[in-house]
Protein backbone atom coordinates (compact mmCIF):
# COMPACT_ATOMS: atom_id res chain seq x y z
CA UNK A 1 0.00 0.00 0.00
CA UNK A 2 2.79 2.07 1.02
CA UNK A 3 4.79 1.55 -2.36
CA UNK A 4 1.42 2.36 -3.95
CA UNK A 5 1.14 5.81 -2.60
CA UNK A 6 4.52 6.89 -3.17
CA UNK A 7 4.55 5.61 -6.88
CA UNK A 8 1.41 7.77 -7.32
CA UNK A 9 2.46 10.52 -5.40
CA UNK A 10 5.69 10.42 -7.55
CA UNK A 11 3.82 11.00 -10.59
CA UNK A 12 1.47 13.29 -9.93
CA UNK A 13 4.62 15.28 -8.60
CA UNK A 14 6.47 14.99 -11.55
CA UNK A 15 2.87 15.81 -13.96
CA UNK A 16 2.80 18.99 -12.17
CA UNK A 17 6.61 19.49 -13.00
CA UNK A 18 5.97 18.82 -16.25
CA UNK A 19 2.86 21.22 -16.44
CA UNK A 20 5.03 23.95 -14.94
CA UNK A 21 7.93 23.28 -17.20
CA UNK A 22 5.85 23.93 -20.18
CA UNK A 23 3.79 26.99 -18.53
CA UNK A 24 7.38 28.91 -17.12
CA UNK A 25 10.20 27.78 -19.04
CA UNK A 26 11.09 28.48 -22.65
CA UNK A 27 10.25 26.12 -26.00
CA UNK A 28 13.44 23.83 -26.23
CA UNK A 29 16.15 23.35 -28.55
CA UNK A 30 14.84 21.36 -31.22
CA UNK A 31 17.36 20.45 -34.51
CA UNK A 32 16.47 19.54 -38.29
CA UNK A 33 18.84 18.23 -40.08
CA UNK A 34 19.36 18.63 -43.88
CA UNK A 35 21.39 16.59 -46.11
CA UNK A 36 22.61 18.82 -49.10
CA UNK A 37 23.10 18.53 -52.41
CA UNK A 38 26.21 16.42 -53.01
CA UNK A 39 27.77 18.82 -55.16
CA UNK A 40 31.32 18.48 -53.80
CA UNK A 41 32.70 15.18 -52.60
CA UNK A 42 33.05 14.79 -49.10
CA UNK A 43 35.87 12.60 -47.24
CA UNK A 44 35.75 9.05 -46.88
CA UNK A 45 33.88 7.28 -44.08
CA UNK A 46 30.87 9.36 -43.59
CA UNK A 47 27.29 8.05 -44.90
CA UNK A 48 24.89 10.03 -46.18
CA UNK A 49 21.98 10.93 -43.90
CA UNK A 50 18.84 8.44 -44.96
CA UNK A 51 16.09 11.23 -43.89
CA UNK A 52 15.16 14.59 -43.32
CA UNK A 53 13.24 14.40 -40.26
CA UNK A 54 13.88 16.34 -37.12
CA UNK A 55 16.95 14.90 -35.49
CA UNK A 56 19.12 16.07 -32.38
CA UNK A 57 22.49 17.46 -32.81
CA UNK A 58 24.00 14.37 -33.22
CA UNK A 59 23.44 14.12 -36.51
CA UNK A 60 25.62 17.02 -37.48
CA UNK A 61 28.56 16.62 -34.83
CA UNK A 62 29.43 13.24 -34.85
CA UNK A 63 30.94 11.95 -31.55
CA UNK A 64 33.21 9.17 -31.17
CA UNK A 65 33.95 6.20 -33.89
CA UNK A 66 37.33 6.34 -36.42
CA UNK A 67 36.90 10.20 -36.66
CA UNK A 68 36.49 11.34 -33.15
CA UNK A 69 34.38 14.27 -33.01
CA UNK A 70 33.82 15.68 -36.30
CA UNK A 71 30.92 17.39 -38.66
CA UNK A 72 28.94 15.94 -41.22
CA UNK A 73 30.14 17.04 -44.15
CA UNK A 74 27.61 18.70 -46.71
CA UNK A 75 24.91 19.10 -44.01
CA UNK A 76 22.81 22.31 -43.20
CA UNK A 77 21.72 22.27 -39.42
CA UNK A 78 18.82 24.47 -38.03
CA UNK A 79 18.81 24.78 -34.58
CA UNK A 80 15.65 26.06 -32.90
CA UNK A 81 15.43 27.93 -29.25
CA UNK A 82 19.37 27.45 -28.71
CA UNK A 83 19.78 26.06 -25.09
CA UNK A 84 22.94 28.93 -24.76
CA UNK A 85 21.64 32.19 -26.67
CA UNK A 86 17.86 30.84 -27.41
CA UNK A 87 18.46 32.17 -30.95
CA UNK A 88 17.39 30.29 -34.25
CA UNK A 89 20.79 29.14 -35.50
CA UNK A 90 21.56 27.81 -39.43
CA UNK A 91 24.88 25.65 -39.77
CA UNK A 92 26.21 25.17 -43.07
CA UNK A 93 29.05 22.59 -43.02
CA UNK A 94 30.63 22.21 -46.61
CA UNK A 95 32.22 19.04 -47.99
CA UNK A 96 35.42 18.89 -45.55
CA UNK A 97 33.00 18.99 -42.54
CA UNK A 98 33.70 22.58 -41.53
CA UNK A 99 31.61 25.37 -40.50
CA UNK A 100 32.42 27.54 -43.91
CA UNK A 101 31.76 28.12 -47.70
CA UNK A 102 33.11 25.49 -49.79
CA UNK A 103 36.98 25.74 -50.50
CA UNK A 104 38.21 25.61 -53.93
CA UNK A 105 41.61 25.28 -55.40
CA UNK A 106 43.47 28.28 -53.62
CA UNK A 107 43.44 31.24 -56.43
CA UNK A 108 46.45 33.61 -56.22
CA UNK A 109 46.38 36.65 -54.11
CA UNK A 110 44.25 34.71 -51.19
CA UNK A 111 45.89 34.17 -47.43
CA UNK A 112 44.01 31.10 -45.66
CA UNK A 113 43.84 31.05 -41.85
CA UNK A 114 42.95 28.03 -40.64
CA UNK A 115 41.31 28.02 -37.18
CA UNK A 116 41.23 25.12 -35.23
CA UNK A 117 39.71 24.95 -31.81
CA UNK A 118 36.20 23.60 -30.03
CA UNK A 119 33.02 24.96 -29.60
CA UNK A 120 34.51 28.55 -28.35
CA UNK A 121 35.71 28.49 -32.35
CA UNK A 122 32.70 26.57 -34.00
CA UNK A 123 29.90 29.19 -32.75
CA UNK A 124 26.72 27.19 -32.72
CA UNK A 125 24.84 29.63 -30.88
CA UNK A 126 25.51 32.33 -32.74
CA UNK A 127 24.84 33.43 -36.53
CA UNK A 128 27.87 32.58 -38.69
CA UNK A 129 28.19 36.64 -39.52
CA UNK A 130 28.55 37.08 -35.54
CA UNK A 131 30.86 34.35 -34.77
CA UNK A 132 35.20 34.66 -33.46
CA UNK A 133 36.34 33.48 -37.39
CA UNK A 134 33.95 35.61 -39.52
CA UNK A 135 34.44 38.70 -37.34
CA UNK A 136 38.26 38.43 -38.11
CA UNK A 137 37.67 37.72 -41.99
CA UNK A 138 35.69 41.43 -41.66
CA UNK A 139 38.02 43.41 -39.80
CA UNK A 140 40.76 41.97 -42.46
CA UNK A 141 38.79 42.69 -45.77
CA UNK A 142 40.29 44.68 -48.20
CA UNK A 143 43.80 44.19 -47.31
CA UNK A 144 46.65 43.44 -49.56
CA UNK A 145 45.75 39.96 -50.10
CA UNK A 146 42.18 38.45 -49.49
CA UNK A 147 42.51 36.89 -46.22
CA UNK A 148 39.94 33.97 -45.12
CA UNK A 149 39.71 33.01 -41.40
CA UNK A 150 38.26 29.23 -42.27
CA UNK A 151 36.44 28.01 -39.02
CA UNK A 152 37.59 24.29 -37.93
CA UNK A 153 35.87 24.33 -34.91
CA UNK A 154 35.00 21.32 -33.49
CA UNK A 155 32.80 21.05 -30.16
CA UNK A 156 34.25 19.69 -27.86
CA UNK A 157 37.44 18.77 -29.06
CA UNK A 158 40.45 18.64 -27.65
CA UNK A 159 44.33 19.28 -29.10
CA UNK A 160 44.61 15.57 -29.85
CA UNK A 161 41.41 16.14 -32.27
CA UNK A 162 42.70 19.14 -33.64
CA UNK A 163 45.99 17.75 -34.83
CA UNK A 164 44.38 14.56 -36.35
CA UNK A 165 41.45 17.32 -38.54
CA UNK A 166 44.42 19.39 -39.35
CA UNK A 167 46.49 15.76 -41.03
CA UNK A 168 42.67 14.91 -42.93
CA UNK A 169 42.52 18.41 -44.26
CA UNK A 170 45.90 20.54 -44.34
CA UNK A 171 46.34 20.13 -48.03
CA UNK A 172 42.91 20.31 -48.86
CA UNK A 173 42.82 23.62 -47.50
CA UNK A 174 46.38 24.69 -47.77
CA UNK A 175 47.32 27.17 -45.37
CA UNK A 176 49.06 30.20 -44.87
CA UNK A 177 48.43 30.09 -41.42
CA UNK A 178 47.25 28.20 -38.20
CA UNK A 179 45.78 29.29 -35.40
CA UNK A 180 44.66 27.23 -32.32
CA UNK A 181 42.06 28.62 -30.05
CA UNK A 182 42.71 26.84 -27.04
CA UNK A 183 40.67 26.59 -24.23
CA UNK A 184 41.71 25.60 -20.66
CA UNK A 185 40.19 21.90 -21.15
CA UNK A 186 42.29 20.95 -23.80
CA UNK A 187 43.79 18.22 -22.63
CA UNK A 188 40.64 16.11 -22.73
CA UNK A 189 39.39 14.89 -25.95
CA UNK A 190 35.97 15.62 -27.64
CA UNK A 191 35.04 11.81 -28.02
CA UNK A 192 35.94 11.81 -24.18
CA UNK A 193 33.32 14.49 -22.91
CA UNK A 194 29.81 13.25 -22.39
CA UNK A 195 26.72 14.91 -23.61
CA UNK A 196 23.72 15.25 -21.66
CA UNK A 197 21.40 13.62 -24.27
CA UNK A 198 18.41 11.90 -22.71
CA UNK A 199 16.71 9.05 -24.14
CA UNK A 200 13.36 9.06 -25.48
CA UNK A 201 10.32 8.65 -24.62
CA UNK A 202 12.31 11.09 -21.56
CA UNK A 203 13.93 13.77 -23.82
CA UNK A 204 9.79 14.55 -24.95
CA UNK A 205 9.66 16.23 -21.20
CA UNK A 206 10.39 19.84 -21.09
CA UNK A 207 11.33 19.44 -17.28
CA UNK A 208 13.38 16.59 -17.62
CA UNK A 209 15.33 18.02 -20.49
CA UNK A 210 15.61 21.34 -18.93
CA UNK A 211 16.57 19.22 -15.65
CA UNK A 212 19.52 17.82 -18.01
CA UNK A 213 21.04 20.36 -19.34
CA UNK A 214 21.51 21.53 -16.04
CA UNK A 215 22.71 18.57 -14.11
CA UNK A 216 25.55 16.58 -15.07
CA UNK A 217 23.99 13.12 -13.94
CA UNK A 218 27.44 10.60 -15.22
CA UNK A 219 25.10 7.48 -15.66
CA UNK A 220 26.01 5.43 -18.46
CA UNK A 221 22.55 4.52 -18.76
CA UNK A 222 21.35 7.97 -19.46
CA UNK A 223 24.38 9.61 -20.84
CA UNK A 224 27.15 8.97 -22.90
CA UNK A 225 30.34 9.96 -20.55
CA UNK A 226 33.69 8.79 -20.07
CA UNK A 227 36.53 10.37 -18.36
CA UNK A 228 40.49 10.76 -19.83
CA UNK A 229 43.21 7.95 -18.91
CA UNK A 230 45.53 10.36 -18.75
CA UNK A 231 44.40 12.17 -15.86
CA UNK A 232 44.50 11.34 -12.41
CA UNK A 233 41.35 12.94 -10.90
CA UNK A 234 42.92 12.91 -7.83
CA UNK A 235 45.07 15.60 -8.44
CA UNK A 236 42.29 17.85 -7.48
CA UNK A 237 43.33 16.99 -3.67
CA UNK A 238 46.50 18.06 -4.22
CA UNK A 239 45.13 21.20 -4.97
CA UNK A 240 42.84 21.72 -2.42
CA UNK A 241 45.49 20.23 -0.11
CA UNK A 242 45.77 22.19 3.16
CA UNK A 243 42.28 24.66 2.65
CA UNK A 244 39.29 24.38 3.56
CA UNK A 245 37.59 25.79 0.14
CA UNK A 246 33.84 25.69 0.27
CA UNK A 247 31.15 27.80 -1.98
CA UNK A 248 31.53 31.62 -1.99
CA UNK A 249 32.45 34.06 -4.20
CA UNK A 250 33.75 32.74 -7.13
CA UNK A 251 34.02 36.38 -8.08
CA UNK A 252 35.93 38.21 -5.63
CA UNK A 253 37.40 35.59 -3.10
CA UNK A 254 40.35 33.40 -3.84
CA UNK A 255 39.06 30.64 -1.69
CA UNK A 256 35.63 30.93 -3.91
CA UNK A 257 37.29 30.85 -7.02
CA UNK A 258 39.89 27.88 -6.63
CA UNK A 259 36.32 26.33 -5.41
CA UNK A 260 35.15 26.49 -9.26
CA UNK A 261 38.44 24.56 -10.02
CA UNK A 262 38.27 22.25 -8.27
CA UNK A 263 35.02 21.48 -8.89
CA UNK A 264 35.63 21.81 -12.71
CA UNK A 265 39.01 19.96 -12.37
CA UNK A 266 38.13 17.57 -15.44
CA UNK A 267 36.49 20.70 -17.64
CA UNK A 268 38.49 24.20 -16.90
CA UNK A 269 40.08 23.31 -13.99
CA UNK A 270 42.50 21.31 -15.96
CA UNK A 271 44.20 24.65 -16.66
CA UNK A 272 45.85 24.58 -13.58
CA UNK A 273 46.83 20.74 -13.77
CA UNK A 274 50.41 20.85 -14.87
CA UNK A 275 49.74 17.08 -16.28
CA UNK A 276 47.17 18.68 -18.63
CA UNK A 277 49.56 20.89 -20.26
CA UNK A 278 52.64 18.21 -20.24
CA UNK A 279 49.64 16.41 -22.69
CA UNK A 280 49.15 19.53 -24.68
CA UNK A 281 52.68 20.41 -25.06
CA UNK A 282 53.43 16.89 -26.87
CA UNK A 283 50.47 17.50 -29.03
CA UNK A 284 51.12 20.91 -30.35
CA UNK A 285 54.91 19.96 -30.56
CA UNK A 286 53.15 17.34 -33.39
CA UNK A 287 50.75 19.70 -34.71
CA UNK A 288 53.54 22.65 -35.40
CA UNK A 289 55.82 20.01 -36.84
CA UNK A 290 52.76 18.73 -39.62
CA UNK A 291 52.25 22.82 -39.76
CA UNK A 292 55.58 23.54 -40.40
CA UNK A 293 55.75 20.58 -43.05
CA UNK A 294 53.68 21.82 -45.10
CA UNK A 295 55.25 25.22 -45.33
CA UNK A 296 52.42 27.34 -42.82
CA UNK A 297 53.11 28.66 -39.29
CA UNK A 298 51.20 27.76 -36.19
CA UNK A 299 49.85 30.42 -34.09
CA UNK A 300 48.08 29.94 -30.65
CA UNK A 301 45.33 31.94 -28.85
CA UNK A 302 44.24 30.53 -25.43
CA UNK A 303 40.68 31.52 -24.31
CA UNK A 304 40.15 32.20 -20.06
CA UNK A 305 37.40 31.00 -18.37
CA UNK A 306 34.63 33.84 -17.41
CA UNK A 307 35.53 33.98 -13.96
CA UNK A 308 39.23 35.07 -14.78
CA UNK A 309 37.97 37.93 -17.11
CA UNK A 310 34.78 39.30 -14.73
CA UNK A 311 36.30 38.63 -11.34
CA UNK A 312 38.81 40.81 -9.28
CA UNK A 313 41.08 37.79 -8.67
CA UNK A 314 44.27 37.77 -10.25
CA UNK A 315 45.34 34.06 -11.18
CA UNK A 316 46.54 33.56 -14.58
CA UNK A 317 48.24 30.43 -14.05
CA UNK A 318 46.88 28.80 -17.05
CA UNK A 319 48.03 31.78 -19.03
CA UNK A 320 51.63 31.41 -17.67
CA UNK A 321 51.88 27.45 -18.43
CA UNK A 322 50.45 28.13 -21.89
CA UNK A 323 53.08 31.08 -22.56
CA UNK A 324 56.19 28.60 -20.94
CA UNK A 325 55.03 26.05 -23.45
CA UNK A 326 54.69 28.19 -26.68
CA UNK A 327 57.99 29.88 -25.59
CA UNK A 328 59.52 26.73 -25.61
CA UNK A 329 58.09 25.55 -28.61
CA UNK A 330 58.66 28.23 -30.48
CA UNK A 331 55.23 29.69 -31.35
CA UNK A 332 53.62 32.64 -31.21
CA UNK A 333 51.41 33.03 -28.24
CA UNK A 334 48.35 35.57 -27.71
CA UNK A 335 46.56 35.77 -24.55
CA UNK A 336 43.41 37.82 -25.15
CA UNK A 337 42.93 38.00 -21.10
CA UNK A 338 44.21 41.79 -19.91
CA UNK A 339 42.05 42.88 -23.22
CA UNK A 340 39.15 41.03 -21.94
CA UNK A 341 39.34 42.31 -18.33
CA UNK A 342 39.86 45.84 -19.61
CA UNK A 343 36.63 45.58 -21.70
CA UNK A 344 34.48 44.16 -18.66
CA UNK A 345 35.66 46.78 -16.60
CA UNK A 346 34.97 49.50 -18.80
CA UNK A 347 31.25 49.13 -18.93
CA UNK A 348 30.24 45.74 -17.57
CA UNK A 349 28.74 44.53 -20.58
CA UNK A 350 28.21 40.78 -20.55
CA UNK A 351 30.56 39.18 -23.15
CA UNK A 352 30.07 35.62 -22.37
CA UNK A 353 26.66 33.14 -22.66
CA UNK A 354 28.08 30.84 -19.81
CA UNK A 355 31.98 30.31 -18.57
CA UNK A 356 33.10 30.29 -21.87
CA UNK A 357 31.03 30.76 -24.57
CA UNK A 358 30.76 34.12 -26.19
CA UNK A 359 28.03 36.82 -27.25
CA UNK A 360 28.53 38.14 -30.03
CA UNK A 361 30.03 41.34 -28.39
CA UNK A 362 32.02 38.95 -26.66
CA UNK A 363 33.18 37.72 -30.08
CA UNK A 364 33.75 40.99 -31.26
CA UNK A 365 35.95 42.18 -28.81
CA UNK A 366 37.74 39.22 -29.04
CA UNK A 367 38.28 39.28 -32.99
CA UNK A 368 39.40 42.79 -32.53
CA UNK A 369 42.65 41.94 -29.88
CA UNK A 370 43.09 38.49 -32.07
CA UNK A 371 43.47 40.90 -35.21
CA UNK A 372 45.68 43.08 -33.67
CA UNK A 373 48.05 40.35 -32.09
CA UNK A 374 48.16 38.71 -35.89
CA UNK A 375 49.01 42.01 -36.92
CA UNK A 376 52.17 42.84 -34.32
CA UNK A 377 53.51 39.54 -35.17
CA UNK A 378 53.06 40.24 -38.92
CA UNK A 379 51.43 36.71 -39.00
CA UNK A 380 49.01 37.95 -41.98
CA UNK A 381 49.33 40.44 -44.83
CA UNK A 382 49.18 44.06 -43.89
CA UNK A 383 46.61 47.04 -44.85
CA UNK A 384 46.66 48.72 -47.80
CA UNK A 385 47.06 48.01 -51.41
Amino acid sequence: MNLAVLLVSTFVALALCEVGARLLLPAPQTVKVLQKEEKYEAPSGFERLDTKAEKSIDSVVLFGGPHGVRLRPNTRGEIHNHVLSGRDIVIEVNSLGLRYAELGPKPEGEFRVLVLGDSITFGDFVLESETWTRQMESLTEGRKKTIRFVNAGLPGAGTAEELALFREIGEHVKPDLVLVGMYLNDAQSGSLFFTKKLPDPWAKSRFLSWLSDRFQILDSRFFRNAFPGEIDPAWRETFRAGRNLKSGDMMGARDGFDFEIYNAYMDFGLGWNPKAWTIIEAITAALRDAVNAQGARLAVVLFPVHIQVMGTVENFEPQESCLRMCARLDVPFDDPLPFLRRAWQANHERLFYDHCHYRPNGYAALAKQTVEFLDSKKLIPPSGR
